[in-house]
């Protein structure tokens, strides 16, 4: 799954992604710092409209291609690590 960045919400530590699942439906990750003793947590997103609440943390496949956050605010520090540290694929990408 190829997933693009939809908007960076800093002010809740989190990049929030969208993606097509195999039912090419349109679904919403993040990647979300939960503090000093948890780090950085990949989360599948409720669908609503206006705001991608995380609903349950997931395991990133390392199929999944993320679009690298490109601006250097903590939690797109903290999302390149976060990739780079499991290895996943990236595009760059700029928002």
């Amino acid at each position: 799954m190829q997933l693009k960045i939809a908007y960076v919400d800093s002010g809740f530590c989190r990049v929030v992604y969208k993606g097509k699942n195999s039912k090419d439906e349109t679904v919403y990750y993040c990647l979300q710092y939960d503090g000093k003793n948890e780090g950085v947590n990949m989360y599948r997103c409720t669908n609503d409209a206006r705001y991608h609440e995380p609903s349950y943390t997931v395991t990133p496949k390392k199929i999944t291609v993320f679009e690298e956050p490109t601006g250097n605010s903590d939690i797109e520090v903290r999302a390149r690590e976060y990739i780079k540290n499991h290895k996943l694929k990236c595009e760059s990408g700029t928002i």
